[in-house]
């Protein structure tokens, strides 16, 4: 009998309205959406916060003057000074960095005598340095000393169309056909 009028108090209370008699407690997602509700607001606390400092130190900021100038920009430790680079292009050409192009030796006449071309053999050519002949083949290099100084003859390629060579410290590229 208890029972049925607990049951009969409950189904009344249900018909009149009171939906808070069936629960017991919240659930777990009540009580996360509660927590993140909470963060939600921290977070916003935190962030008005942080402005209103912002505001102060930059009020302060600019009632000292304004900001600070930047700082000059550092120049590139990689970068070569002038003289350097004067050195480097003399030592590229082949003399001192005090020395001009009057003090280069006149170019060897060079001629070419002949060509080999042989498949399955790198190729050689048969030239004629100044009278004298002599036999290179691809990537060589040739030696002269001319007028007390030393001259490089390096072949860059022998095909077909002829034999290319860089002369140093001229820097001059000789083609021959």
């Amino acid at each position: 009998m208890r029972w049925t009028a607990l049951w009969l108090a409950l189904v009344s209370g249900l018909a009149a309205g009171e939906s808070d008699l069936l629960k017991v407690g919240k659930t777990p997602a009540e009580k996360l959406d509660e927590k993140v509700e909470k963060a939600k607001d921290n977070v916003q606390r935190a962030l008005e916060k942080i402005k209103q400092k912002n505001k102060v130190l930059t009020d302060t900021l600019y009632s000292l003057g304004g900001p600070p100038a930047p700082a000059a920009a550092l120049p590139d430790p990689t970068a070569p000074d002038e003289t350097f680079q004067q050195t480097f292009r003399a030592l590229l050409r082949g003399r001192t960095a005090g020395g001009n192009d009057d003090s280069l030796p006149p170019l060897p006449a060079v001629e070419l005598g002949a060509l080999v071309l042989k498949q399955g053999e790198p190729p050689a050519a048969l030239l004629k340095i100044d009278g004298e002949a002599v036999l290179v083949k691809d990537g060589e290099e040739i030696s002269l000393i001319r007028q007390g100084q030393t001259m490089q003859l390096r072949v860059q390629t022998i095909d077909a169309a002829g034999v290319r060579l860089l002369v140093l410290p001229h820097n001059e590229l000789l083609s021959l056909h």
